[in-house]
């Protein structure tokens, strides 16, 4: 293959990558545009498009029944059983891609389909599990008639239900970390499969190897967001199986990609409505690194759900106590090194949504390592208000910090009454919310929020 086609396949990846960085832009334009050509490979290239624009969409169910899919989906057959059935559908998978009549070319969009087929079902999986909203979602998304002719639902979810918890599952990638979080304990085959995807993903964890790989194709800031996210989702690796060195290595490692250096101080401020008196709260002290482009990645669309600003919600309404405390005006505690992330009368630190990210990670080393008593709670509040303070945040981020705050105000007596508001409120946005489901992925794998039935519970 030559150096165009392989930079326009690696085009349709940095696409799907991009479905998990940040919302789809209002006016999609992409480097990844199919050439014109009336030939087999030219087809293929265009549907590869058509099913891109689908799942950056948000319609995964689109994707999965484009014309695309139905190349590898469509020729099912009746099968004894689901386990028989998706048997055939790897064995046809295999001979899609491996068929000795097509050329290296036509092979590789072959593969690009079947990537798509795979991230399309997975992210339906996802908006099941984990994004919402979950209204209105098929029970059956794959367009496979075969699949589903003389086998009731109750067998397919009994065999899914297996393959999820079986030894040696076929999950692999952000699948298993995703299949890890919804078993109870911690599967020693899962983990086996993430630390083989863990090495390979962080060939990806340099500047370097992201520009080499991608090139002119990446946004301004979009590298570094690559790296910063590769070396979040490797510290929730180790976080899940409770390895906290190589977890607090990664999210270090977050943290420099991310060009941040966050520290906690102490400044005057109010933190009720009726306080007279300033008193010193704490809050956190963001330096942001010039030489690091981590923060420059611009966000392209909507970003912040209405329904999720706590500022706006009449939940804070209901308490004198402030959502993030009142600084003084002369109470500057920055000055040329840094930055307060708080919401007081004077400008506080912009972060980028990765960045955002990447403050509230600290919050699972501090889980971690300090005792659960009633100040970790106010270890992790500078945390949660640097974030809470934000003008735009993404809509899976502000709800971790909706639920890191939940957490922390249910343990105070004077915002217990609130905290009880807050989680009703959080699952009824996740299950219903208005926002679709393409402004719900980005940042989604790079926090550790629970599942939607653990939410409920």
């Amino acid at each position: 293959m030559g150096e165009e086609e392989i930079k326009l396949l690696r085009g349709y990846e940095l696409r799907l990558l991009r479905c998990t960085l940040h919302p789809p832009p209002s006016n999609p334009s992409h480097d990844s545009r199919p050439p014109a050509s009336d030939d087999s490979l030219g087809l293929y290239h265009a549907l590869i498009s058509d099913m891109l624009s689908s799942i950056e969409a948000g319609d995964f169910i689109g994707a999965l029944s484009s014309k695309a899919a139905r190349l590898v989906l469509e020729e099912s057959k009746l099968s004894e059983s689901p386990e028989t059935a998706y048997l055939e559908l790897l064995d046809r998978v295999h001979l899609f891609i491996s068929a000795d009549s097509i050329d290296d070319s036509e092979r590789a969009c072959r593969a690009i389909i079947v990537m798509c087929i795979a991230v399309a079902a997975f992210f339906c999986f996802t908006q099941c599990n984990l994004t919402g909203p979950v209204e209105g979602l098929l029970k059956r998304p794959l367009p496979m008639k075969a699949w589903w002719d003389g086998h009731g639902m109750q067998e397919w979810e009994d065999w899914a239900r297996n393959e999820l918890m079986t030894a040696g599952s076929d999950l692999v990638a952000k699948f298993s970390l995703l299949q890890q979080r919804i078993l109870n304990g911690q599967s020693s085959s899962l983990l086996n499969l993430l630390q083989v995807f863990k090495r390979d993903t962080l060939h990806f964890g340099t500047l370097e190897n992201v520009i080499s790989y991608w090139g002119a194709n990446l946004l301004d800031g979009e590298a570094s967001t690559i790296v910063t996210v590769v070396h979040l989702e490797a510290g929730l690796l180790e976080y899940e199986y409770s390895q906290l060195e190589f977890c607090r290595q990664h999210f270090n490692s977050a943290l420099v990609a991310a060009g941040l250096e966050l520290s906690v101080t102490g400044v005057l401020g109010f933190r009720t409505v009726h306080q007279v008196e300033p008193k010193a709260q704490m809050v956190l002290l963001v330096k942001k690194c010039p030489k690091s482009s981590g923060g420059t990645c611009t966000s392209l669309g909507p970003d912040l759900d209405p329904g999720l600003d706590p500022s706006s919600s009449r939940i804070s309404e209901d308490s004198d106590i402030l959502l993030t405390p009142k600084l003084l005006e002369n109470g500057n505690c920055c000055g040329s090194n840094g930055q307060c992330c708080q919401n007081s009368s004077s400008s506080g630190a912009s972060l980028t949504p990765v960045q955002q990210a990447v403050v509230l990670a600290q919050c699972l080393l501090i889980g971690k390592t300090t005792r659960q008593d009633e100040m970790q709670g106010w270890e992790f509040a500078p945390y949660i208000e640097a974030i809470d303070s934000q003008q735009s945040s993404y809509f899976m981020i502000r709800c971790l910090s909706y639920l890191m705050r939940f957490r922390w105000e249910s343990t105070r007596p004077r915002t217990f009454d609130r905290a009880s508001m807050m989680m009703p409120y959080l699952v009824e946005q996740i299950q219903e919310g208005s926002l679709g489901v393409s402004h719900r992925l980005p940042l989604c794998f790079v926090i550790h929020f629970p599942t939607i039935p653990a939410l409920r519970k």
